[in-house]
């Protein structure tokens, strides 16, 4: 029996001290040396904007009257459901934000006047005057990453991966003028983008939030989203009434983590990150960004929330970065030792602004920062830099000098939301972003045909919008929700009844009459963060819908009609199969609310003439196979089927179509296994660190929200034998995992399809409440299975094997290639049972639990 083990016969290392405790870090004159070296290495950055000595008087001046609880809730940031006006005059709360697509007042319809009057209430609260507490301005900050997705009847932009296939910096600055412009008039101040990552690994779900693998394409049109923000740097224009302070994101590597997993561990040395991941950085910077999030991923160890040489050494020091280093959503707590309202780490790494969302955590937090001041874990020269940081961008934002939201000129403006120029705007976007891979002599189509449009994808606004519309994840939300919108249907039905053809829409191929071309729309459903990390390219194989178009492709093809493929993506994919059936393909990428912009291109005028040409080039490398994730421009051996900058126009000298291969190359574990490696190799605890833990954090789709109570469990070393003995009390719940201390996951890629977890186990009282075992690929893709029968089932003090199929934890979220927990197990019950031999095996044991 082959099997992978990866608990075995090593002593058990438990880590609850560890995960229980939050320690300080050292930061002795001992590191400055070889800091200082390493950092030689990172160039130096001239900031757009140049320190304004009244400025820099006022901050002083302003910073000596606070006190220590008013200076720590200035670095404080609170979702809008978790805070109320009267906290913000108690507490003096520094930002909000709407997060996850909270709306105010959870109200999904609200107009823009409606949001504007809760910014007023909020600005109100915070200047409230109040003995012994200074006025400070509040920031409200939002996701209006492609557009003011959050408020109803917004113009959506392409996301940014469009936005880079366009290549047009000018186009850019005007997108992100027009967005700061639609976010102003809602009162709001910040905006919490560009994202200015250089994605590496197709398989990562923020894919569409990069503008490119390219590092000098992602600065030029970052630095385009900053200027168009807030506004030229130092001119009467920077951050005007009409601009909002920009952030870039994610500080730094978030889009070069290890198999695409969002929130992994960022790979290469130093060099790697300033040859790729800094360049957007330097050109933010040298635009005169504001605010620089930090990542959620980790660097050689170490989150990059705790990370200080990143943080405070590089981006602070010799990046000359001088605005607001803000956490993500809740990300201090992914540092070890550390939980959401306890973090000196953080605060000492450089952390300067706290996105705390949820009550009481940010009250926990608000006085547990308190404590760990007064007690010298943090010092109050690192909470007067935080702070004075906060208050100098505020005073650049013109906070004070700004009338209060409501009685803004700019909110009166109700009318530039979704406005028609904004439109046109958003229009000429996705002309400009569409790539032609494929042309047969099908385009430009004659609108004077009769053409039939198929898939519902042709109908939902949503669809081609993408993650980050109306909701974080923009998933089941209706066309009702994009008032002023144009899907795809309605744009080429427009266009072909004006011009006098003949247009049908049909969900099915096989309800098409006699036409004389198709259009065939499908691709991603949307997605957001990591919801949308992928195991493989070939991810559509999988998906019904696009089965579904695939079949429709291959009908119209055998009936000889001629067909076009419209894509929707938020990342290139291996689609050969659809390649190969369809006579023209269009990588349309996620185009936003502006759907009519397809038709422009798709279709010549009535004459046949070309009304606007093909424009748009690949940002990214473009898969020939399933396993091609990682083929970006300059790799050594990389080999694209379609290069970064392809693109074919109506003017292009057109090939004969050579066929695609077909094969999956062993499905979608197939490229897990590597050219020549074993499907299976022994790997065993003592060679990856893998140790048991007591579990703090909720695997749950609550995310870390839900501490768990350590007494409720018990866990130590075997007496006499290796593994582990573990003592649920009945009193609550408890989890145990097995977790690795390094990021060493090299031995995952053997994992095949077709294999179980196995462990074996010895029980010595049996579950009296349910039993789940747990596979995790990151914190939110944890799949719990239910394996509480099956221990029921075991005879008492005998050692018996366990398998679980796994397919039971890869049906929902857990991703075999990223897998982070390879075994956890959790009740809330009583529970007596030793474990050892946890591992993966392709035998199947007499007690095993399948899912089908």
């Amino acid at each position: 029996m082959k099997v992978i083990k990866l608990f075995s016969s090593v002593a058990v290392v438990m880590a609850a001290a560890s995960v229980l405790g939050c320690q300080s870090i050292e930061t002795d004159g001992a590191r400055a040396e070889p800091v200082t070296r390493a950092l030689t290495q990172w160039p130096a950055v001239t900031p757009g904007v140049k320190k304004d000595p009244v400025i820099e008087a006022r901050v002083k001046e302003l910073l000596s009257q606070l006190s220590l609880e008013q200076k720590v809730a200035q670095m404080i940031q609170v979702d809008l459901a978790h805070v109320t006006p009267e906290d913000i005059t108690q507490y003096r709360i520094g930002s909000v934000l709407n997060g996850g697509g909270q709306p105010p007042n959870k109200n999904p319809d609200a107009s823009v006047g409606e949001w504007a009057a809760y910014a007023e209430m909020l600005y109100q609260a915070a200047m409230k005057p109040e003995a012994g507490k200074v006025a400070i301005p509040l920031l409200w900050g939002t996701d209006a990453v492609h557009g003011h997705g959050n408020l109803k009847g917004a113009t959506l932009y392409p996301h940014n991966i469009a936005l880079g296939a366009t290549g047009n910096a000018d186009l850019v600055e005007e997108i992100a003028k027009a967005t700061a412009l639609e976010v102003a008039v809602s009162g709001i101040d910040w905006n919490f983008a560009p994202t200015v990552a250089v994605a590496r690994d197709d398989r990562w779900g923020r894919t569409y939030e990069s503008f490119s693998e390219n590092p000098a394409l992602v600065a030029s049109l970052g630095a385009a989203t900053v200027r168009g923000l807030q506004g030229a740097a130092d001119t009467q224009d920077f951050l005007s009434d009409r601009r909002v302070l920009a952030t870039a994101k994610h500080f730094i590597g978030d889009g070069g983590t290890a198999l695409g997993d969002d929130q992994g561990h960022t790979l290469g040395d130093e060099a790697e990150l300033i040859k790729t991941h800094l360049p957007g950085y330097i050109s933010a910077i040298e635009a005169g960004v504001q605010t620089v999030m930090a990542s959620y991923s980790w660097w050689q160890g170490v989150h990059s929330h705790g990370n200080t040489y990143l943080l405070t050494d590089v981006l602070k020091g010799r990046l000359n970065f001088d605005g607001i280093v803000v956490s993500d959503w809740q990300g201090m707590a992914h540092i070890e030792g550390c939980r959401i309202d306890n973090c000196p780490q953080a605060v000492n790494a450089g952390i300067d602004l706290f996105m705390i969302p949820y009550a009481p955590d940010w009250q926990a937090f608000y006085a547990n920062t308190l404590a760990q001041v007064r007690a010298g874990d943090i010092t109050q020269a690192r909470i007067d830099d935080a702070v004075a940081r906060i208050l100098r961008v505020k005073m650049r934002a013109r906070l004070w000098q700004k009338a209060s939201p409501k009685q803004r000129q700019v909110t009166a403006m109700s009318e530039v939301i979704g406005d028609s120029k904004h439109r046109a705007l958003a229009r000429q976007a996705v002309r400009e972003s569409l790539v032609l891979l494929k042309n047969n002599h099908v385009l430009p189509l004659n609108p004077t045909q009769r053409i039939a449009v198929v898939g519902k994808a042709a109908k939902s606004i949503a669809t081609q919008a993408g993650g980050w519309s109306v909701t974080w994840q923009a998933t089941d939300i209706p066309n009702a929700m994009f008032p002023g919108a144009s899907h795809i249907y309605q744009g080429l039905q427009s266009a072909i009844q004006a011009a006098g053809g003949r247009v049908s829409y049909s969900d099915s191929a096989q309800a098409v009459g006699d036409v004389d071309a198709a259009i065939v729309v499908f691709g991603e459903r949307p997605y957001a963060e990591m919801y949308g990390d992928i195991q493989n390219l070939d991810t559509l194989e999988f998906q019904q819908h696009n089965k579904i178009a695939l079949q429709q492709l291959k009908v119209l093809k055998a009936r000889g009609i001629p067909t076009v493929a419209v894509f929707l993506s938020g990342r290139p994919l291996w689609v050969n199969k659809e390649l190969n059936a369809a006579d023209a393909f269009v990588a349309a990428w996620l185009p936003g609310t502006e759907g009519q912009g397809i038709a422009d291109v798709l279709l010549s005028d009535k004459h046949g003439k070309v009304q606007y040409n093909f424009t748009g080039k690949l940002p990214f490398s473009w898969p020939a196979g399933v396993c091609d994730a990682v083929i970006n421009q300059g790799e050594a051996g990389a080999k694209p089927l379609y290069a970064v900058g392809f693109g074919l126009g109506y003017d292009s000298h057109i090939k004969p179509w050579r066929p695609l291969p077909e094969s999956t190359q062993a499905g979608s574990y197939g490229c897990l296994m590597g050219a020549n490696r074993p499907a299976y190799q022994a790997a065993n605890l003592a060679s990856h660190d893998w140790f048991f833990a007591l579990e703090k954090k909720s695997l749950s789709r609550k995310v870390i929200d839900a501490p768990v109570a350590m007494e409720n469990i018990k866990a130590q070393p075997l007496n006499g034998e290796a593994g582990v003995a573990l003592q649920w009390s009945g009193k609550g719940f408890g989890r145990v995992v097995l977790r690795n201390g390094r990021p060493d996951n090299d031995f995952l890629l053997q994992y095949a399809y077709g294999a179980a977890l196995e462990l074996t186990v010895r029980i010595k009282q049996a579950p009296n409440l349910p039993v789940n075992a747990i596979i995790a690929s990151g914190h939110l893709a944890a799949t719990p299975v239910d394996i509480t029968q099956a221990l029921a089932a075991l005879p008492h003090n005998q050692w018996q094997r366990l398998t679980v199929d796994l397919n039971c934890f890869t049906r929902e979220r857990a991703d075999m290639s990223k897998v982070d927990i390879p075994f956890g197990l959790d009740t809330e019950g009583a529970l007596d049972i030793d474990i050892k031999d946890v591992g993966f095996s392709l035998s199947r044991a007499k007690q095993h639990i399948t899912c089908d």
